[in-house]
């Protein structure tokens, strides 16, 4: 009777450890697991009989989880870049990049969709302080600096929220390691698919006066930009450190502008570029009677395009 009892008690041990391995067989089967795996063996005996159970121990590695949670991010960057906005000159026309760049993504995804943006916004007095003062290479490592920040944040590229400083545009993509979203190539385009060939410029009188942004539309887009006389450009700059860096907008400022951009039709432009991002918080298409390229929303509509590259729209 001994001898029985302990046969089907060995019988029955063995079914069970024999299930439980053919268990743990399965589940490895169908969720394979890479880490490590580890066998045991169990012997039982008795003296009549002896037998061996080997079970598999498997445990998911923290590295095997991190991989699949490192998957994840990597698909949700592909549904779309991270901007890099440059901020802060002046926070008036940086807050309008903000809206307009999250109203244009949910205009095109739809739902609750918005952007993935990080801003940083700098002090503009440093800034204004530095142009006024010539001292550019302050300001081209200030704004590398910045450039960097946003790089270790996580974002793709950059997206420079100024006309002016874009002088400055080639140090910070090479010093930042990011590409740069150039305002006036963007525009460029727009005034070629137009085809115009001549057009004015409003700007500060840095971006007016200087060569880099009108040689650049000459060198790559082969058009002929004009600027204001000297007294329409000190009342055009004026107007923008004075007043529309400060979120001033007055009717008196309204039609000088458009004083200075019809002297410019007569000089043959065929279109006016607001050449710094707050003038079109000033200027309206309705204000004068030739098409105005709004560099601000120009900008925004190419960081969109830019974030959203490869990503299927509804």
């Amino acid at each position: 009777m001994s001898r029985k009892l302990s046969f089907l008690f060995f019988a029955f041990a063995f079914i069970l450890m024999l299930g439980i391995h053919l268990s743990f067989s399965f589940i490895d089967n169908v969720y394979p697991i890479t880490g490590n795996k580890v066998k045991t063996a169990t012997q039982y005996s008795t003296e009549d009989y002896s037998f061996t159970v080997a079970i598999k121990s498997c445990q998911p590695s923290l590295e095997i989880r991190a991989k699949e949670n490192h998957n994840v991010q990597e698909e949700t960057k592909k549904e779309m870049k991270v901007i890099g906005l440059i901020g802060g000159m002046t926070w008036i026309s940086s807050a309008e990049y903000y809206r307009l760049i999250n109203q244009l993504i949910a205009e095109r995804l739809g739902g609750f969709h918005s952007a993935r943006v990080i801003l940083y916004s700098i002090d503009f007095a440093e800034v204004e302080l530095a142009q006024h003062q010539g001292r550019w290479n302050e300001a081209a490592i200030m704004l590398t600096e910045v450039a960097k920040a946003l790089k270790r944040a996580g974002a793709d590229f950059l997206v420079l929220c100024t006309n002016t400083m874009h002088k400055l545009a080639d140090e910070i993509e090479k010093g930042s390691g990011l590409p740069l979203i150039h305002i006036a190539d963007v525009t460029g385009e727009a005034i070629k698919k137009r085809g115009f060939s001549k057009v004015g410029l409003l700007g500060s009188s840095f971006t007016m006066e200087e060569k880099f942004y009108r040689r650049r539309l000459k060198e790559r887009f082969g058009l002929e930009v004009i600027i204001p006389d000297e007294k329409d450009r000190k009342t055009v700059s004026d107007i923008i450190y004075e007043e529309l860096s400060k979120d001033k907008f007055t009717e008196s400022s309204r039609r000088a502008y458009v004083e200075v951009i019809n002297k410019l039709v007569k000089r043959g432009a065929e279109g006016i570029i607001l050449g710094c991002t707050e003038i079109p918080l000033l200027i309206r298409a309705g204000d004068v009677d030739i098409p105005l390229f709004d560099t601000t929303r120009l900008h925004v509509e190419a960081a969109v395009e830019k974030a959203l590259e490869g990503i299927i729209q509804p």
